[in-house]
């Protein structure tokens, strides 16, 4: 007997690529960068934007954005700083940034 199937990671679905692996090509990364320590600025930028993302869009509490990255509340509370800051003097960062929810959007 076949019961129904739910996805319950919309992410499983075969050829739809999750947000860590289109930022990770966005600033050029590995996605494994994303979940170690590493402060190289693209690392950094990469998983700033995906913790804001997580807490903006996806209705996230600071706590839950930050998790996945092995961060806490406060790093996601420096990042949506960071990136408002970026947003208004980097070009190259506003374009990653807006190709990036192109692409999640």
């Amino acid at each position: 007997m076949i019961k129904d199937r739910k996805i319950t990671n919309a992410m499983a679905i075969p050829g739809l690529k999750s947000p860590d692996e289109i930022a990770s090509d966005i600033w050029g990364i590995h996605p494994s960068l994303l979940r170690i320590k590493n402060r190289k600025r693209e690392v950094v930028e990469a998983r700033q934007v995906l913790m804001v993302y997580r807490h903006k869009t996806l209705k996230k509490s600071q706590v839950e954005a930050a998790k996945p990255y092995g961060k806490d509340h406060a790093t996601v509370i420096h990042a949506q700083k960071t990136i408002k800051n970026l947003l208004e003097t980097d070009t190259c960062f506003t374009e990653k940034y807006e190709r990036f929810y192109k692409c999640v959007l």
